[in-house]
């Protein structure tokens, strides 16, 4: 619809007007459909959290020297497979792999639930263990650590999950 002003000023006020709102609604939708969003560092693990949490890559470390891993869960690290499930309520499910007394291999699930302290998720199981849990903002990542005596040696061991 057009309209026809008596005056002058009126038009070019209300031009200038509509300028300055068509700019900001261009600028708006530019910044929202953003791709440096995906690349942003998550500040906590609370905003990021929920959702399926799979072992990718194990480190291990005894006597002066370190081995890293790939680890998925079919191939030949499988045995060091974990996964997390974070769902909103603090309620996590996990899953690993686990020998019964007959050696055979199969998978066990745990439930529990979830704290967040800065970076640090501390899982609670139903008996009352806990393991904590290392978030990277920067990487997306989380890690757990563990120190088991082999054979009586300290082995320091690194397990990393992503979503």
């Amino acid at each position: 619809m057009r309209h026809i002003y008596k005056d002058d000023t009126k038009m070019k006020k209300s031009c200038s007007t509509l300028t300055i709102l068509a700019t900001m609604i261009a600028v708006l939708s530019f910044t929202a459909c953003s791709s440096e969003d995906k690349d942003e560092i998550v500040s906590s693990p609370e905003s990021y959290i929920i959702g399926t949490w799979r072992a990718f890559k194990g480190e291990a470390f005894y006597n002066g020297e370190s081995k890293v891993l790939d680890i998925d869960k079919t191939g030949a690290n499988s045995a060091s497979y974990m996964e997390f499930k974070f769902e909103k309520g603090n309620k996590v499910t996990a899953w690993w792999w686990a020998q019964d007394n007959n050696n055979i291999s199969h998978w066990i699930e745990g439930a529990g639930t979830y704290l967040i302290k800065g970076s640090i998720v501390t899982i609670t199981d139903i008996n009352g263990d806990k393991m904590d849990l290392l978030f990277d903002s920067k990487d997306r990542t989380l890690m757990f650590r563990s120190t088991p005596v082999v054979n009586g040696i300290v082995v320091t061991t690194n397990l990393y999950f992503r979503k």
